[in-house]
């Protein structure tokens, strides 16, 4: 049994929870804690969990798991016809931002 993969694919599988179910990285930390407090005896995952905060929870999720998908739809758009979808929205505060929508259209044809 391979500890330090097995504690990557735990620390994953909490951040995947999180980016899933569209929190913010802010509950990572509670969550962490809930998992320590169900597992108290389980000493794995413990140790697994013992440095996963919410700022390397989103360092992973931006530095890691991001760039593989960007690296996917790399792949993807190479190989496929797409459009770029261009709009502007005003936020809240007056903070203007640019959208860019990649609809993709993936057959044979």
């Amino acid at each position: 049994m391979d500890t330090k993969k097995d504690c990557q694919l735990y620390e994953f599988e909490a951040l995947k929870f999180v980016v899933c179910n569209k929190l913010p990285f802010s509950t990572i930390d509670s969550l962490i804690e809930l998992l320590k407090n169900l597992y108290r005896k389980g000493l794995i995952i413990q140790s697994c969990f013992s440095s996963l905060d919410r700022t390397k929870g989103r360092e992973i999720v931006s530095n890691v798991i991001t760039e593989q998908i960007k690296k996917e739809l790399e792949l993807i758009t190479d190989n496929n016809f797409f459009n770029l979808v261009v709009d502007e929205v005003s936020g809240r505060f007056g903070k203007e931002y640019l959208g860019i929508a990649h609809p993709l259209c993936l057959g044979k044809n």
